[in-house]
């Protein structure tokens, strides 16, 4: 006790709270992945041992099969291929040789610029959240940042070299300078929300920032900058047929992902699914009535809210919660409001938030759910564990308690002003 008041006094609880809980289940973790070898990870790391760093080798591959013309299109925008385009340059050329996915990441003309480039993007990300967070301690703004790193999702993210961490940088830096007194850092961050936009879509809900602040003509040039961004690249990748060919591949992939089983997707969809598969056995399906509750309590949560932070965490629910398929990797997004809530004048809820925000970036060991694990005796790939349900927690306790936060504060501020007047 004396300890922790000693570093109470020094250092804010929220974050000590935070760093203390995430360095023990990450050193837990590591240590379960010794002896277990390997099979305690597989709630933050992709069960296939052979997989790993397929979301960049795997497309980078589709250079030389095809993009969005075959029976397996791409189900990545084309802004991306213009940065797989730069990478495949590097691979030498022989003629007549196919490469497949393996073959191009044993290759050292390969693996090692997309190792480089993976360490600078989340050097980037390291730099500014620590830049961003404004602690006076350098210990907590070390040790947050660190930490974030090798915390469940940003793992998952590594292990999938998944181009969402561009998507996440460009974001970050989007919130950050949005609102900047010079027109021309505002239209800097536009342009970085643009690029995140082109490569994974639905980080384009946090424009809605800028046309809050009653900035009409910047919302038309962000709306203008961010279609062009989006589609121009189309023009190198088939053009109109294959934008087309795209949508109908992510219109697929909504009806075809459940193939894979439960876990590693944090859509609201995808929860509703498991609820009825565990009462009426696996079901292949399921309504849009969740979707639908979900967005309505995102959009009243929005509008009740008062503090910048919380409205940035309901932007990042619905970017976890909203799509149909949501994987592991969109939950990174909420390393944006915890850095904003821990920079905010401290309130005892967020204690309560700081231990939701542990449920989703702690990696837990995983302790399977062998009744929705298995169809007609064989395995899915993405197995559903305890892990998994505890990080649902955690994502819908972070929904449920910000809407009721925001009511108590609606209800708080008309009272105000009740006795004003």
């Amino acid at each position: 006790m004396r300890i922790w008041r000693k570093l109470s006094s020094n250092y804010d609880k929220r974050i000590l709270l935070f760093l203390g809980v995430l360095s023990i289940n990450i050193i837990v973790f590591w240590l379960a992945a010794a002896v277990t070898d390997w099979e305690s990870t597989r709630t933050s790391l992709f069960r296939w041992h052979h997989w790993f760093f397929m979301d960049w080798f795997g497309e980078l591959h589709r250079i030389q099969t095809g993009i969005y013309t075959g029976e397996d299109i791409a189900n990545y925008p084309a802004f991306c291929f213009l940065i797989f385009r730069i990478f495949y340059s590097l691979l030498p050329e022989n003629e007549g040789v196919i490469y497949d996915d393996f073959n191009i990441r044993a290759m050292q003309s390969s693996v090692i610029p997309f190792a480089v480039f993976m360490v600078v993007l989340f050097f980037c990300f390291y730099h500014i959240f620590r830049y961003q967070m404004r602690s006076k301690s350098t210990f907590e703004r070390e040790a947050m940042a660190i930490l974030l790193l090798l915390s469940a999702p940003f793992l998952y993210v590594f292990e999938r070299g998944n181009l969402i961490i561009i998507a996440l940088v460009c974001t970050f830096l989007y919130v950050m300078l949005y609102d900047s007194e010079k027109k021309a850092v505002r239209m800097l961050s536009y342009v970085c929300l643009s690029i995140a936009a082109a490569i994974k879509l639905y980080p384009a809900v946090f424009g809605i920032f800028t046309l809050l602040k009653k900035r009409y003509k910047e919302t038309i040039v962000l709306i203008l900058l961010g279609c062009g961004t989006f589609f121009v690249p189309f023009a190198f990748f088939g053009g109109i047929d294959g934008c087309i060919a795209f949508f109908s591949s992510i219109m697929g992939s909504f009806e075809t992902y459940y193939d894979y089983g439960f876990g590693f997707d944090f859509s609201i969809y995808n929860l509703e699914r498991l609820i009825i598969s565990l009462c009426s056995g696996y079901q292949t399906s399921a309504t849009n009535i969740s979707i639908i509750i979900v967005l309505f309590c995102l959009i009243v949560t929005f509008i009740c809210v008062r503090e910048f932070w919380q409205r940035v965490c309901v932007l990042s629910l619905a970017i976890v919660l909203l799509p149909k398929f949501s994987y592991f990797y969109t939950t990174c997004f909420l390393a944006i409001p915890l850095l904003y809530m821990l920079q905010s004048k401290e309130r005892k809820s967020h204690y309560l938030y700081t231990c939701e925000f542990l449920l989703v970036f702690s990696p837990w060991l995983h302790i399977p759910l062998e009744t929705v694990n298995y169809l007609g005796g064989e395995e899915f790939s993405h197995t559903m564990g305890v892990g998994h349900v505890t990080m649902y927690i955690g994502i819908l306790s972070l929904m449920i308690t910000l809407l009721v936060d925001g009511i108590l504060q609606r209800i708080h501020k008309k009272k105000a002003a009740g006795k004003l007047v």
